[in-house]
């Protein structure tokens, strides 16, 4: 997969997926928001109008097997009853 296509699917895995430590650790919160963070990492000035011209509703495998090397997993959720 190309920057730019790997670049959105990381942006929608962070931006629409709740993330935890796979060790269990507590998470600090972070500085900047997604689409800062992904703007940095692309170089665009713009990010809001880069990030919402994206893939919303995908977690895509590549992102995720590279997230959980980085000891990262998708926040547990419990089924609403």
């Amino acid at each position: 997969m190309n920057a730019e296509v790997y670049a959105r699917m990381l942006f929608a895995a962070l931006e629409y997926v709740s993330w935890q430590p796979a060790n269990g650790a507590e998470a600090e919160d972070g500085k900047l928001s997604t689409p800062e963070l992904i703007g940095l990492l692309v170089g665009v000035h713009n990010e809001l109008d880069w990030a919402w011209n994206g893939p919303t509703d995908m977690l895509d495998e590549e992102v995720l097997a590279d997230l959980r090397t980085l000891g990262w997993e998708p926040e547990k959720r419990d089924k609403p009853a």
